[in-house]
């Protein structure tokens, strides 16, 4: 697929990235969290989340044809899961 000129692509782009940046913050503040309330099984989930999350959307800047949902199920699932970490750091 070719990639569409102009500037609706970078946009895209842009917004991809702004995400990325956003979960990748969430993903450093929670892990701080929980190290410094010592639970290593939620920084390891806060990581890993984040690095799935990065290789989906670096896939999706890379490839801006829409080849189905599955991408976009995936970092919503994503989503949810840094929704259920942060309900563990503040309950906790």
């Amino acid at each position: 697929m070719e990639r569409e000129p102009g500037v609706p692509f970078e946009r895209t782009q842009l917004a991809w990235r702004r995400t990325l940046l956003a979960m990748g913050a969430v993903a450093v503040l929670g892990a701080r969290m929980a190290a410094v309330d010592g639970l290593p099984l939620v920084v390891a989930a806060a990581v890993a989340v984040w690095v799935a999350a990065f290789v989906l959307g670096r896939r999706r800047i890379r490839t801006p044809g829409v080849r189905g949902p599955r991408t976009l199920v995936l970092l919503a699932l994503a989503t949810v899961a840094y929704t259920g970490i942060g309900l563990l750091l503040v309950l906790d």
